[in-house]
């Protein structure tokens, strides 16, 4: 259906409320004088007409008040969409508003458009809370030294068979260290769907390994007797607590179900040394060596460089006083975990380590959440101050970086992060590290050793861990009920 459509700026407002609903949230609402409507339905309709194709008539010569009575349902609701996302974009900009999340619209149910009336809706939106920013020019910064060993080359090369090994079914009962692929439904106790996972995966952990790891991307106590002895086509079932930080707020401390779908069972076997040899068209162990050590002064650069970054932000945290909401939003919470998914991925972590790693965000307390929210903000805020910009070729730079790390193609990558939605945090994630590094830039950064960082690293360590154990009750490990239901998939009852 053909529109007008007038621009933003074209848009008149007879009234525009602006309240605060909590931190860093406004609450707006809007009305839209008669005219206005009335102007839009007729332009929509005339344009309308002189298009449509209706039985017994030539395109465009349908009588006028046959297309309004077999349109005026469709030509309103697609002029009222268009309504209110001008007069959201208006409110934006009149007001400098800088925005977070998508507008909620308020109202259970928004009104239809009426001829001769006013339209009034209510919208909630996140935005940049307003802060001071501390000096942020000569911050002292340490970069540790890292020379490469023979260790560190060898412990690539067994990173890099495994990352260029093959996944082979698994026949017969799993092995520790075998990878359970699948989706996942995570519900109420009421079985209500509270959100899916199209894709996830889960590991039988090693012998020694903690009985602990995820399920459909939040972690679950037991997973040695959930994951035991299970095949393809089989589904587990599992009772827990939502994590206090997860994406989905209905999920959040509620006791949920989470329903893994097993689509099929792996097992890694590695790359051979002649195999690695011939998939980097080298002929000898000893190039090989030599290549991975190049490759490691530029992992270990980047190493140095995230480093520094961290120490910017935990300065920018310590000494920038910002008014948060009492708990981060879904969409915030999202942003913020899927950066630490794109940073691990670009580290070269694989898929099971991301995932088990994810599932341990999700799972961080308040405190941590309340700390990611802030850095979020104020890395919104330098990026603004210093006008940072992000190229497409800087774009297309990340994503071959993170599929050779990942041993991908780029292009396979690019359209899984069109697919999911995260191609903006990956954008995100590019612009709030140049601004770090800009920090970085006007710094006094010294150079350390090694085993003197290490030092620093373990006190901190130990200091933060004696904190938390001040001589109060240690808080209380959520628990997992065990498996509840184990059945195969996809089978008709034989009744």
């Amino acid at each position: 259906m053909a529109t007008t459509t007038q621009t933003s700026e074209e848009l008149t407002l007879t009234s525009v409320n602006i309240e605060d609903a909590g931190s860093a949230c406004k609450k707006i609402t809007v009305e839209i004088p008669a005219s206005v409507i009335d102007e839009r339905i007729g332009d929509n309709f005339a344009t309308l007409t002189s298009e449509v194709r209706l039985p017994g008539f030539r395109p465009g010569k349908a009588p006028r008040k046959l297309v309004e009575r077999r349109f005026a349902k469709g030509v309103a609701e697609e002029t009222r969409s268009k309504l209110m996302r001008e007069a959201y974009e208006k409110v934006m900009r009149d007001n400098n508003f800088k925005i977070i999340g998508n507008p909620i619209t308020a109202d259970d149910k928004i009104a239809d458009l009426q001829p001769g009336k006013p339209f009034t809706f209510t919208f909630e939106v996140e935005v940049l809370p307003e802060f001071d920013l501390p000096k942020y020019d000569g911050v002292a910064l340490r970069r540790p030294t890292l020379e490469i060993t023979r260790e560190m080359v060898d412990k690539e090369i067994k990173t890099q068979q495994e990352r260029r090994g093959t996944v082979v079914p698994v026949e017969g009962a799993p092995e520790p260290g075998d990878y359970f692929f699948g989706s996942a439904k995570i519900s109420d106790t009421e079985g209500t769907v509270l959100g899916n996972v199209a894709e996830t995966v889960s590991r039988l952990p090693l012998a020694d390994d903690p009985d602990r790891g995820p399920i459909g991307g939040i972690q679950v106590d037991g997973i040695k007797t959930l994951l035991g002895g299970k095949t393809a086509g089989e589904t587990v079932t599992v009772e827990t607590t939502g994590p206090e930080n997860h994406e989905l707020e209905a999920v959040r401390g509620k006791p949920i179900s989470i329903e893994f779908n097993i689509a099929n069972v792996g097992r890694l076997i590695p790359a051979t040394m002649e195999q690695l040899l011939e998939m980097t068209g080298l002929e000898i162990e000893g190039q090989l060596r030599e290549r991975l050590e190049k490759a490691l002064q530029a992992q270990i650069a980047g190493e140095q460089q995230d480093i520094l970054r961290r120490q910017v932000a935990r300065y920018l945290l310590e000494n920038t006083e910002v008014d948060l909401p009492e708990r981060a939003s879904a969409a915030q919470t999202a942003q913020t975990i899927e950066s630490f998914r794109l940073r691990m991925l670009n580290q070269g972590m694989p898929a099971y380590l991301v995932e088990e790693r994810m599932a341990e965000i999700r799972e961080a307390g308040a405190e941590r959440a309340a700390k990611d929210l802030k850095l979020m903000f104020i890395m919104e805020r330098l990026c603004e101050v210093f006008e940072v910009d992000v190229t497409e070729d800087e774009i297309n730079g990340r994503i071959a970086q993170i599929a050779m790390r990942q041993n991908t193609r780029p292009e396979k990558l690019r359209q899984e992060l069109i697919r999911s939605g995260r191609g903006p945090m990956l954008v995100n994630q590019i612009r709030h590290e140049k601004a770090a590094d800009r920090v970085i830039d006007m710094g006094e950064v010294a150079a350390i050793t090694a085993e003197e960082w290490n030092k620093e690293m373990e006190a901190e360590k130990a200091a933060a861990q004696a904190e938390a154990g001040d001589g109060s009750e240690p808080a209380k490990k959520k628990t997992t009920k065990k498996k509840t239901s184990t059945k195969k998939k996809a089978k008709k009852d034989e009744d």
